[in-house]
């Protein structure tokens, strides 16, 4: 997750420095952390998929799946102002590159929700894994 995360968005500092562009540094460093909780958050539920399914199709399924309908709840909150509250179901909410880089801050409730979602997922999958019968 660090390897992706700075991969992705640390390289902007070279990058900019290369093309004489000005950064403001918070405002990365705040995308680069709210993109590392954000995938942390996605590996869970891949790996929460993982122990409850012995297939790793159907584990690659629980967190594709996931993504694709928090992005369309995303969506559909954004067209129609009375479903604006399915936003908050939604990664793609908290997840604001924008308001990162510009203002430097989070969006409200983003650590809680990917920390909250990371940790849970990670201990309900260790509690599930350990219980489940491995024949050797």
């Amino acid at each position: 997750m660090l390897v992706y995360s700075s991969a992705s968005i640390l390289l902007i500092f070279p990058l900019a420095t290369i093309h004489n562009i000005d950064i403001w540094s918070r405002g990365i460093w705040v995308v680069f952390a709210i993109s590392l909780l954000f995938t942390w958050a996605v590996y869970s539920l891949a790996f929460l998929g993982s122990a409850f399914f012995s297939e790793k199709g159907k584990a690659s399924i629980v967190a594709s799946g996931a993504l694709i309908i928090m992005y369309v709840l995303n969506i559909v909150a954004g067209l129609k102002e009375s479903l604006d509250y399915l936003r908050y179901f939604s990664f793609f909410y908290y997840y604001n590159s924008m308001t990162a880089i510009m203002k430097g801050e989070y969006i409200d409730g983003a650590l809680l929700v990917f920390i909250g979602v990371a940790v849970i997922s990670t201990l309900t999958a260790l509690y599930w894994f350990n219980r489940r019968d491995v024949s050797a």
